[in-house]
């Protein structure tokens, strides 16, 4: 075993070992003295890019502002340039119905009625594999005869327009008004081109 005897003075042990102290005390301080500089500046130093980010940013929205009031005025025009090519495609693509009501007069002889005529407008399946769904708009039309052959007389007529197909007869009924004379009740349905 070995032992180690001090032969130094107590007071000098004391003296070195609180010098190793404050020598460690100092170095510790003086790391986080440099430590804090060293933040500060860096933090100085991201401020001033930061300051001069927010300065190019305010230029920006200066001059987006300019543009702003300059494209304000274009954009109300677009809107409107905009709203009046939907009423343009709304009428190109909307039926006639002038047209078609004018066929439907056309139609009718002198011993039929139209009572009701329902317009709805529904989806369609396409028409082929891939292509949009288009929207239909189906008519029913109800109204009475004399007889059945003034029912069939007005479907052919109606056939003929160009405006409308797929015409069927959906109902037809003869309810007895009086002892010699019968009605004919009916509907027709069909799609608006």
């Amino acid at each position: 075993m070995n032992h180690t005897v001090d032969l130094l003075p107590t007071e000098y042990s004391a003296a070195k070992a609180v010098g190793k102290r404050l020598g460690l005390w100092i170095a510790v301080n003086g790391l986080a003295i440099l430590l804090a500089l060293t933040a500060s500046l860096g933090l100085r130093w991201k401020a001033t890019e930061l300051r001069s980010s927010v300065e190019r940013l305010r230029s920006q929205v200066s001059e987006g502002q300019g543009w702003a009031e300059k494209v304000a005025p274009l954009s109300g025009k677009l809107q409107e340039g905009l709203e009046r090519q939907k009423v343009a495609n709304r009428l190109l693509n909307e039926p006639c119905w002038s047209g078609l009501f004018s066929d439907l007069a056309g139609a009718v002889g002198k011993k039929v009625w139209l009572n009701h005529l329902d317009l709805r407008k529904e989806a369609a399946r396409p028409e082929e594999e891939g292509k949009p769904e288009r929207s239909v708009t189906e008519i029913r039309i109800s109204g009475a005869s004399t007889s059945n052959a003034e029912v069939i007389a007005f479907i052919n007529n109606l056939s003929e327009s160009k405006r409308l197909s797929e015409l069927e007869l959906e109902i037809s009924r003869m309810p007895r008004v009086s002892e010699e004379s019968v009605m004919v009740e009916f509907r027709v349905l069909g799609v608006v081109r």
